[in-house]
């Protein structure tokens, strides 16, 4: 029997809120939120739940943030 392929599946979405980025990149919630407090992330901060566009996560995210603690 195969083993099924148990990652995420990308969806199409322009803005991710924190649980997007949960079930796409398999981190915990609160590794997201701490990520979210960083100023270098443009965070959708008056809306709820938070949201971030895909774009610009993914370019911080491809990017060494030791500072944080959690990548």
């Amino acid at each position: 029997m195969e083993k099924e392929n148990t990652l995420p599946k990308r969806t199409d979405k322009v803005l991710l809120s924190p649980e997007d980025i949960v079930n796409e990149y398999g981190m915990s919630l609160p590794a997201v939120y701490k990520i979210f407090k960083c100023k270098e992330l443009p965070v959708q901060t008056y809306t709820k739940p938070y949201l971030v566009k895909r774009d610009k996560f993914e370019e911080f995210f491809n990017v060494r943030h030791d500072e944080l603690g959690i990548l």
